[in-house]
């Protein structure tokens, strides 16, 4: 199913038979693959309160996890991208995008703020017009499981219209295998 936008564009909703991240590294490692993918990553201060997707996606890239355990004294808003793999014949790549965007002290019953989600997505599209400009032989893609929508508590319906606001011009995948993989 798709969800469309007023524009037509639209997210594309991917089940998957396998692990979100089995079909991303395939994605990646074909042949003449000319992808780079971003997987945004929604994160907290505190490494412990990472929600389900994170710790698969730190089992998978434990890169990705490394970064987030050093860079996370920063405040709320900032991302930390970390080129998790590379495929050396065709050069594409997967990106981890550690989105600092939860609070450790949630006070209502999301603990995902809004404003640094806002401020992290903007970085992530500045960082893909750039990926654009430097590899304009390939695409950009953002493929994610539903963000935030676990235990961070937040609204998935107004967290698909910020992507399809702020992103506009980049293809999102989004995966669903079942509830207990979403973020």
């Amino acid at each position: 199913m798709n969800i469309y936008h007023k524009q037509k564009k639209y997210i594309q909703n991917h089940p998957v038979s396998t692990d979100i991240f089995s079909e991303i590294k395939a994605k990646n490692n074909l042949k003449n693959s000319n992808h780079i993918i971003i997987i945004p990553n929604v994160c907290s201060k505190n490494i412990n309160l990472s929600c389900r997707f994170s710790r698969e996606l730190y089992k998978v890239f434990p890169i990705a996890e490394a970064d987030a355990s050093v860079n996370f004294t920063n405040k709320l808003g900032t991302v930390s991208f970390i080129e998790s793999q590379i495929n050396p014949a065709s050069k594409s790549k997967i990106i981890v995008a550690n989105m600092l965007c939860q609070s450790d002290n949630a006070k209502n019953s999301r603990s995902i703020h809004y404003g640094a989600l806002v401020k992290c997505m903007y970085s992530i599209k500045y960082y893909a017009e750039d990926l654009y400009k430097n590899y304009p032989d390939f695409k950009v893609e953002i493929h994610s499981a539903k963000i935030g929508v676990g235990v961070q508590g937040a609204n998935w319906n107004f967290i698909n219209d910020l992507m399809l606001d702020i992103w506009p011009e980049i293809k999102i995948q989004i995966y669903q295998q079942d509830n207990t993989i979403q973020c």
